[in-house]
């Protein structure tokens, strides 16, 4: 009788072989689990300001050319801007109608406060953000005070500094 033929592969291999299809297995389970994160990553974000179900939607209120004097410049360096603002809540479109009807305060208020800024302050960094900010607050503390509107965005659509 002949002797059991022996097997191709030593214990060493067929060890190595079954890491090799462990690490086979574990790729393929990976790979799909990695393309989801990948495809997660790529894909946007919702908007965080969607307007509930049912909301009006938002109002742009135009405000128009605003030109002032810098502060500290002497009447030699100005400042002119073109604003609109984005206005939401229970009834945006009754605080478009009442900036408008309030215009000419609501137009002092904006170059009062436009007028107090230094070429060195407009100037520096984020300094359109602070003052769209400042504006934001100058709108809802007054005119649009105790009204069922607020302004959320100041939009400067020109902006000069001469």
């Amino acid at each position: 009788m002949s002797a059991p033929a022996a097997s191709a592969e030593s214990p060493a291999e067929e060890a190595g072989g079954g890491k090799k299809a462990k690490l086979i297995a574990a790729v393929a389970l990976l790979l799909p689990l990695l393309g989801g994160v990948g495809l997660a990553l790529a894909t946007p974000p919702p908007p965080i300001d969607d307007l509930p179900v049912g909301a009006p939607d938002p109002v742009v209120a135009e405000l128009g050319n605003l030109i002032v004097n810098l502060a500290g410049s002497r009447g030699q360096r100005y400042l002119k801007v073109n604003v609109s603002v984005e206005l939401r809540g229970d009834a945006p479109s009754r605080g478009a109608e009442r900036l408008k009807a309030q215009e000419p305060s609501v137009r002092d208020a904006l170059i009062q406060r436009l007028s107090t800024k230094t070429l060195e302050l407009l100037e520096a960094k984020g300094a359109k953000d602070d003052l769209r900010l400042e504006l934001l607050d100058v709108l809802n503390g007054g005119v649009l005070r105790g009204t069922e509107s607020r302004a959320e965005r100041v939009y400067f659509t020109e902006f000069l500094i001469q």
